[in-house]
């Protein structure tokens, strides 16, 4: 019953958060020249890297071609991929911009008793921090999903036509890494929100005992308010370790899997394509 339950809550948090997302692309409408061309650049560059990794390694009579070509492609690449990162980061300041100015016309369109029930160190962070997380993901997510896709179809492409056996083999094990791979995000998003929670807790603390520094000075209660400060710190710091170590960890999972796949590839080499 309470793992049902826990499947119910999540069914409208997704459902907030593709709505959060479908608003962030609505507010990026405005730079969609700028999208456009970052894409179209992002893309060029991922078709280069591609071509750098599979495509010039043939026989060594062609060396010195492949090698001209090989210089090529990667300085090609690199010039696309330096502008895309150029176009991309004005986008993410454009909409930065405009989620701040939004965001403090709903503040200063609150009711009084609003600002009575939240704290001001929160509404800071979130004016502050949240809107460039938020601004950033749009950016992250189009570059990340376009060249992802463009290196997986490249290299699917490269794979069946150089065997079909051993392109079947990888794909057995991609489902176990990716299954991984998201709950480890899940995870990720989870602390990294409770980590954002307890910096603006912090300095609301820090905020509260600076604006009435003259009240606790007069009770005495300077080491209360730094216990307090250096609590939230530490269970900050505490986060963050755990953090640390599912990164550790996702990262151990994802190369003891790749080495693993790589030895069943060998084994699929020797015994379909060598014998």
């Amino acid at each position: 019953m309470p793992r049902f339950k826990k499947q119910e809550n999540d069914v409208p948090l997704k459902r907030k958060q593709r709505r959060v997302i479908k608003r962030l692309f609505r507010y990026s409408r405005s730079d969609w020249p700028l999208i456009t061309v970052g894409t179209i650049l992002l893309l060029g560059a991922a078709l280069c890297k591609l071509l750098s990794s599979v495509a010039f390694k043939d026989s060594w009579e062609q060396f010195k071609y492949n090698l001209i070509m090989f210089v090529i492609v990667n300085f090609v690449g690199g010039f696309l991929g330096g502008f895309r990162i150029g176009v991309f980061a004005i986008c993410v300041s454009r909409l930065n911009i405009r989620l701040r100015i939004k965001l403090f016309q709903s503040y200063l369109r609150q009711e009084i008793g609003f600002f009575d029930t939240h704290e001001s160190g929160k509404l800071l962070s979130r004016l502050n921090h949240d809107t460039q997380i938020m601004s950033s993901t749009v950016a992250n997510n189009i570059a990340q999903c376009i060249g992802a896709l463009v290196k997986f179809v490249g290299t699917f492409i490269m794979m069946i036509k150089l065997s079909s056996h051993l392109t079947i083999a990888c794909l057995v094990g991609a489902p176990l890494i990716l299954i991984v791979a998201k709950i480890s995000g899940n995870a990720h998003r989870r602390i990294s929100e409770k980590v954002q929670d307890l910096s603006a807790d912090a300095s609301e603390i820090a905020e509260e005992a600076i604006q009435t520094i003259r009240t606790v000075r007069s009770f005495g209660n300077e080491d209360g308010e730094l216990k307090r400060f250096a609590d939230i710190l530490q269970q900050a710091y505490k986060a963050s370790l755990i953090q640390g170590a599912l990164s550790a960890a996702q990262k151990w999972f994802v190369e003891v899997s790749m080495i693993g796949l790589r030895q069943k590839l060998y084994y699929y080499y020797y015994y379909y394509e060598i014998n």
